[in-house]
């Protein structure tokens, strides 16, 4: 089954999220300590696939990511039905100030590699939620939630979507709760298939409706890159440092 969600209410549930520590580090703390703590305080475990942090190196440079790809989207007002709830759902999540490093830094992946394993004094927060029940499609229709499905597929999702939203489109790029990217075909000619988790989010868009094709191509990767920046769920806990 298929449930649609606005943005705006979206953002309703984000605003759910609460800080539950404000944290004054020493010098010496790191977030692999960090995590072992906040995993002994809790009495269930951390869901690795959706706990993250954010560096202030990155929190510093959202400002300005933000304020190009909300210009860039204002002048494709028009463009396609979904021009404008492109926008006003990129200004929501920008508003919001939630954000994280598009990067793994939780527990398993730190302690692979302790040479990667930040201090605690180079972050703004560390995160963790628990894993949503949706999928995010930006399309020419907007952004919407689809009920994600164990199992589910990047070939089930697109057959859930209009038949005019995915004609003629080649490429579609899929964000994990993660932080990666992937770069997907989709056409005959390129085809692959991706198994999709609970949060990802997908930006597709049929280039007919663009002049420019190689811009906007630009502009998708860009979205992309900059959703793998907001928090992989709804109602995440936040400890924030100071």
């Amino acid at each position: 089954m298929k449930h649609v969600i606005s943005l705006a209410f979206a953002g309703l549930l984000l605003g759910a999220t609460t800080a539950v520590a404000a944290v004054a580090p020493t010098p010496g703390d790191t977030l692999a300590e960090a995590w072992v703590d906040w995993q002994e305080q809790r009495t269930s475990p951390l869901d690795w696939g959706y706990s993250f942090a954010l560096r202030q190196s990155d929190a510093s440079a959202y400002q300005r990511q933000e304020a190009a790809l909300l210009a860039r989207l204002d002048a494709l007002r028009g463009a396609f039905p979904g021009a404008s709830a492109w926008h006003d759902s990129l200004r929501r999540l920008a508003g919001s100030g939630l954000a994280r490093s598009p990067e793994r830094l939780d527990l398993p992946h730190l302690a692979a590699d302790l040479r990667r394993n930040p201090r605690l004094t180079s972050l703004v927060h560390m995160g963790t939620c628990p894993p949503p029940d949706w999928i995010e499609v930006w399309s020419q229709q907007g952004v919407s939630r689809l009920d994600w499905q164990p199992g589910l597929t990047s070939d089930g999702l697109l057959a859930q979507l209009p038949r005019d939203t995915r004609r003629g489109v080649d490429v579609m790029h899929v964000t994990a709760p993660t932080g990666q990217v992937t770069r997907l075909g989709i056409a005959a000619w390129n085809h692959q298939r991706l198994p999709l988790a609970p949060g990802a989010r997908l930006v597709l868009l049929n280039p007919r409706h663009v002049e420019d094709r190689q811009a906007t191509e630009a502009l998708l990767a860009e979205l992309a890159d900059y959703l793998a920046t907001r928090l992989p769920g709804d109602a995440c806990e936040l400890k924030g440092f100071y």
